[in-house]
């Protein structure tokens, strides 16, 4: 996987150097253009499914169980201060278990896409109510969502922290919209006339 390639301690990539050396990009770069010319339709398949699979990958958790030992490095000596409310948060003392996040996911997941199923909807919505800031916020996230799927799909590997970064956005957009939609029944209750009997 690109993961094995980019970060594996056996990689060929690690053992011709480093993303840092101006050498090795230049290599990387030239088989990069050699396999695109090579192989156009291998890396376009690729590149949409994992797109695809990296849009529906949203769930809560993913890398929260490592230990993160080079964030806890550079936090103590850069910044000893914070150091012990870093160590002392639950994900370092374990207390966040893949249980505990099975049972978050199972609601988590499903109303993340939901809401994310809902953005063109809203849209279309937003535009024929005259809601246009909220019609331009559902067509902006659900562009950068797919946007984001492509990037870290396509040119990296599906993983759920990369879309679950930006997933909590659709939810946020459909809370709007509801309440944009029970303003305006309200709004119109209040200019009904109310007949008397």
């Amino acid at each position: 996987t690109a993961d094995d390639f980019l970060w594996g301690m056996d990689s060929p990539y690690k053992k011709i150097g480093d993303w840092q050396d101006i050498q090795v990009q230049r290599e990387m770069g030239q088989l990069i253009r050699e396999m695109v010319q090579a192989y156009p339709g291998m890396i376009l398949s690729t590149g949409l499914s994992s797109t695809m699979e990296q849009i529906i990958s949203v769930a809560t958790g993913d890398d929260l169980d490592a230990k993160h030992w080079d964030s806890r490095g550079i936090i103590s000596t850069f910044l000893p201060r914070i150091s012990p409310a870093f160590n002392s948060a639950r994900q370092q003392r374990e207390q966040i278990t893949p249980e505990l996040l099975a049972r978050w996911n199972r609601l988590h997941v499903p109303v993340a896409l939901a809401s994310m199923l809902l953005l063109l909807p809203i849209a279309r919505w937003g535009l024929r109510s005259n809601h246009r800031p909220l019609a331009g916020l559902a067509l902006f996230v659900l562009v950068a969502l797919l946007g984001n799927a492509f990037i870290c799909g396509a040119l990296s590997n599906p993983h759920h922290r990369y879309q679950s970064r930006l997933i909590w956005l659709a939810p946020l957009v459909v809370l709007l919209a509801v309440g944009e939609y029970f303003a305006d029944r309200r709004g119109r209750s209040r200019q009904l006339p109310i007949s008397a009997d």
